[in-house]
């Protein structure tokens, strides 16, 4: 094959890997942003829920808790656990845990007697949920996507192929290619 065909080819090949890897590294940059958003509605619902124990716990000490006064604990926890959930993906084994969480704090609210001791516990449950999936996602996106990883390993054999065809000459090659 002519060297001017050859360098057509691997000019192609390394525009389709260089478009290749800018797309995957995009979908690691969205993936990155909605680390960062989970991260931040797990933290808003844990800080939130934080208040409203100690409300309840003021109440629990004979304090005057009104609903004025944790409402807009409740509707903050409301938006950023709706928000957390909506980016969960139930099918994963950790989303699922950390949706589980989610829902035993929802499903806390909705009864009529209310423990403070039983909310710290579902409290804490969230912390180590959310820290799997935060972490899962983080390991993913250091790796970065699996068609990345290909596509980067297929650059480096064909800059390999290209560094031996020039240095070692086309006859040589094509002789190692028979």
């Amino acid at each position: 094959m002519d060297s001017t065909i050859w360098a057509a080819v691997i000019a192609a090949a390394i525009a389709f890997l260089s478009l290749v890897i800018a797309k995957e590294q995009k979908v690691s940059e969205f993936r990155q942003t909605w680390i960062d958003s989970l991260r931040e509605e797990v933290a808003n619902t844990i800080s939130n829920l934080i208040l409203l124990h100690s409300a309840l716990m003021r109440k629990a000490d004979g304090d005057s808790v009104t609903a004025n006064d944790v409402s807009p604990y409740i509707a903050s926890v409301n938006v950023a656990m709706s928000s957390a959930h909506m980016r969960l993906n139930p099918a994963d084994k950790d989303g699922a845990d950390l949706i589980r969480a989610l829902e035993d704090v929802e499903n806390f609210f909705n009864r009529e007697v209310a423990n403070c001791e039983e909310l710290q516990v579902l409290i804490d449950s969230i912390r180590p949920a959310a820290k799997v999936v935060l972490k899962n996602e983080w390991e993913r996106v250091k790796r970065g996507e699996f068609i990345y990883r290909c596509c980067l390993g297929l650059a480096l054999v064909s800059l390999a192929l290209s560094l031996i065809y020039v240095g070692l000459g086309s006859e040589l090659l094509s002789a190692l290619v028979r």
